[in-house]
């Protein structure tokens, strides 16, 4: 009976250095992405004397607003590992990925209208909603582990009954 249990916590335990080594990784690259990726979009803006529209600089600021607010999100589940916070946090990401793609047709409607600065910053418009897109889910990632140990997740997506009230 020792040995059974000794056995399973060991079990336990490899599952959970597993998921934080994955954790890190993930976090690794989130700031690979900040480091990287915003700062050289930032310096390409810079250098080409060149700025946002201003629904688009509003658009990407509200983004970024939305993504801090989700990474501290993903700090708080690692902290408590809460899985009614990792429902959330899970679907603040699918609200993410929502809300990104209606920010790229956004954008998409101002270059078709001819707006210069639009045009001129396209692709750097285009890369940042991406990057912080690929920032967001970094952290989100936090939550699949809690969400699987409780049962909530299916086919690795939130299932639709563990969907918060205020998930938009």
């Amino acid at each position: 009976r020792v040995v059974t249990q000794k056995t399973e916590l060991e079990e336990v335990e490899s599952r959970q250095s597993h998921e934080l080594a994955s954790i890190a990784a993930h976090f690794e690259a989130a700031s690979d992405a900040i480091s990287r990726n915003l700062v050289e979009l930032a310096e390409q803006l810079n250098a080409q004397g060149v700025s946002f529209s201003d629904e688009g600089r509003v658009e990407i600021s509200d983004f970024h607003d939305r993504i801090l607010t989700n990474v501290q999100h993903g700090l708080n589940v690692l902290m408590t590992q809460n899985p009614e916070s990792a429902r959330e946090l899970v679907a603040a990401k699918e609200t993410v990925r929502s809300v990104e793609r209606h920010l790229q047709r956004q954008h998409l409607g101002r270059l078709q209208k001819g707006l210069v600065e639009s045009i001129e910053t396209s692709n750097i418009h285009q890369e940042t909603l991406r990057v912080l897109k690929q920032i967001n889910t970094s952290f989100s990632i936090v939550g699949y582990p809690i969400l699987s140990e409780s049962g909530d997740l299916l086919d690795s997506r939130l299932s639709s009954d563990t969907l918060p009230a205020n998930a938009d």
